[in-house]
């Protein structure tokens, strides 16, 4: 009986530690993975045409996704000293994108 008991407690403690070993090689794949995909940030200067808006401008420098767009007007309204969200056109903001390129 108990050499049963010490068996099955080393089968459980092997099983173990294989899952925890898999669970680890497999999140250092995925880290290497998106260490290759690294983004950088950039920022260009663009001219305000008539029927742009913030929000129309970041739709088109980021993701498309809401809280991307939130956060790319957020981020033009700061570096552009802007109060509201009010542009015209022949103004120049500067806007942030990102890219997959390192650019020199």
């Amino acid at each position: 009986m108990k050499c049963l008991i010490r068996n099955s407690i080393f089968t459980l403690c092997a099983v173990i530690l294989l899952a925890v070993s898999i669970n680890a090689i497999s999140a250092q794949a995925t880290t290497k993975e998106e260490a290759l995909t690294h983004t950088y940030k950039y920022y260009k200067s663009i001219e305000i045409s008539k029927g742009d808006s913030l929000w129309t401008i970041a739709a088109v420098y980021t993701d498309g996704s809401a809280a991307a767009i939130q956060d790319c007007v957020k981020e033009m309204r700061s570096i552009n000293s802007l109060k509201n969200d009010t542009i015209k056109a022949g103004d120049r903001i500067i806007v942030p994108y990102y890219s997959n390129e390192f650019i020199k």
